[in-house]
């Protein structure tokens, strides 16, 4: 399993000062938060103080962080295991067994994807299934982390992007990836009228359903248990039409509800789910037979 990514996409933390994940070319190779060339520090593992010294190699968030057992006095680990726990912003942590989790090589699961299904906050991955250059993306909440990871795949792909935030208005998007918020009045994003109006001023048809017929791509950035609700973007009944159903996904079936994500993405539709409620990384094997199918999107809270 290879530790060292290169990173295309990033989520600008609501934490001052905090960047989850270089969006930076230059820096897109290295891991988030790089400890490659700092000297162990000077502790010695044992009963008292831990009995695993692990490096930290990835900081997802401000509490979970990846890293590898470089000194280990339990059996149930070995020099070089990949091991994910609350670490956070630290070069080297002192761990007991009980409190780490080791990422199990066989699942053939790279360490984005992995902290994407496991994570808690932690940001995923591509969202585009099947997606070639060009195109339009329509944003569904997008003043999210999610959504933001969605405009700059999006842009990376030369598609457009318009979005609507839940709160705090409507994000219009470049091809190039720039965004620019358009502010409300009101915190009540759900007036139609004044999302249409923002949308038909860029360029874009004002009926929302017309424009999925049309090929634009939709993003969903929301807990996905309201999804089937009205909620002004689209309303159940285009939902149903476009065959953009999340009714499986708050089934006890994970698997199933994943298998219907894959099913979606290979209709050509585009799926970020946030928050898809009490998920777990048994998920794991069936992304992993996705193939060609392309990346879902998924951001996994564990309560």
């Amino acid at each position: 399993m290879v530790v060292t990514h290169k990173y295309l996409y990033a989520e600008n933390s609501s934490t001052p000062g905090v960047s989850r994940i270089w969006n930076n070319d230059t820096l897109s190779t290295v891991p988030l938060y790089s400890t490659d060339n700092l000297p162990p520090p000077p502790q010695r593992i044992g009963s008292a103080g831990g009995k695993l010294l692990i490096k930290i190699t990835h900081v997802c968030n401000t509490v979970l962080a990846v890293g590898r057992v470089i000194e280990c006095f339990d059996d149930g680990f070995n020099l070089g295991d990949i091991v994910i726990g609350p670490f956070g912003w630290r070069d080297y942590v002192l761990a007991h067994a009980t409190d780490v989790e080791g990422i199990p090589e066989n699942e053939k699961a790279d360490i984005p994807r992995y902290l994407a299904l496991k994570g808690s906050g932690v940001i995923a991955y591509h969202a585009i299934c099947k997606a070639g250059q060009g195109g339009t993306m329509l944003i569904d909440g997008a003043s999210c982390g999610i959504a933001i990871i969605a405009e700059q795949v999006a842009a990376l792909m030369n598609w457009k992007v318009w979005g609507r935030s839940k709160k705090d208005g409507v994000m219009v998007a470049s091809a190039t990836g720039g965004c620019k918020r358009v502010w409300t009045e009101t915190s009540d994003i759900e007036d139609m009228e004044m999302v249409n109006s923002v949308l038909a001023c860029n360029g874009v048809d004002k009926d929302l359903a017309e424009i999925m017929k049309r090929g634009t791509r939709l993003v969903f950035c929301g807990e996905c248990e309201t999804m089937p609700e009205t909620r002004g973007m689209m309303d159940e009944r285009d939902i149903k039409q476009e065959k953009v159903c999340f009714s499986d996904l708050t089934k006890e079936d994970k698997t199933k509800a994943f298998e219907a994500l894959m099913k979606w993405g290979d209709e050509g539709k585009i799926h970020v789910v946030v928050d898809l409620q009490n998920a777990h990384f048994e998920a794991i094997p069936v992304i992993m037979k996705a193939g060609g199918v392309g990346e879902i999107v998924v951001e996994l809270r564990e309560d």
